[in-house]
């Protein structure tokens, strides 16, 4: 990777968030870059490191995902109401769903099927069928940020910012229930495929001490463990370290 397209790639990843989609066979992959307060995705050919579309979408562009097979790339406008989906072929809004106010993080479920959207202004979790790209579902969470789903779909993680009540919402996909709430300082998460990354100091607990929480799910033990050896309060769920 050339140091222009490095150099842009982490400005890009600073300031929002990446999504990458294959193009045509002429140019390379395209990342989607969401532009907070100019309130547009610029897309961005990484063959070159120039910008070849700018979309408009919804006032304060926050969470960003993409689908499996790079076609669509969802996002959730933090200064309106709005989720945007913009289709990759055409580099277009193709539909534009209310999901309630200040909608912040998005993330989908392994199998692509549900996207879920944190609604930070109407203390929810907003459901979206993708293959209709219609609301089907609303899972309460008092302020709720960032989300994340790990690896086997059974399971959301949902920061949430109560004022004063900072904590970790775990939500079970199947029953659309919120289980049960962590406290903790506030938190970021993030994700990848095989594992779900958070970074978080428990509240009244040192990062860097052994923090662990075990809850009951449908007769199993599951367990919230920060190893001794992670600093910083890093820590894995739902996956290897």
């Amino acid at each position: 990777m050339s140091r222009k397209i490095s150099s842009m790639l982490g400005l890009a990843v600073a300031g929002s968030v990446l999504a990458m989609a294959a193009s045509s066979a002429q140019a390379g992959p395209k990342a989607y870059v969401g532009n907070f307060t100019d309130n547009t995705v610029s897309v961005i050919d990484t063959s070159t490191g120039s910008a070849i579309a700018t979309i408009p979408v919804a006032a304060g562009p926050h969470g960003m995902a993409i689908s499996q097979d790079g076609s669509t790339v969802y996002v959730a406008g933090d200064g309106s109401s709005s989720l945007n989906v913009i289709d990759t072929a055409t580099d277009r809004v193709t539909k534009t769903l209310d999901v309630g106010k200040k909608p912040n993080g998005i993330t989908l479920t392994p199998d692509g099927k549900l996207l879920l959207v944190t609604v930070y202004g109407e203390d929810r979790i907003a459901l979206v069928d993708t293959a209709t790209n219609d609301v089907v579902g609303t899972i309460p969470v008092p302020k709720p940020h960032t989300v994340s789903v790990e690896p086997s779909g059974k399971l959301a993680y949902a920061t949430s910012q109560e004022p004063g009540h900072f904590g970790l919402a775990v939500i079970d996909l199947g029953s659309r229930n919120s289980e049960m709430r962590i406290n903790l300082a506030p938190p970021a998460l993030s994700s990848r495929a095989d594992r779900i990354q958070m970074v978080f100091q428990q509240r009244g607990i040192a990062p860097e001490r052994r923090k662990r929480v075990n809850w009951r799910r449908s007769g199993n033990s599951r367990q919230f463990v920060c190893p001794e050896q992670h600093m910083r309060g890093h820590c894995f769920l739902g996956g290897r370290k």
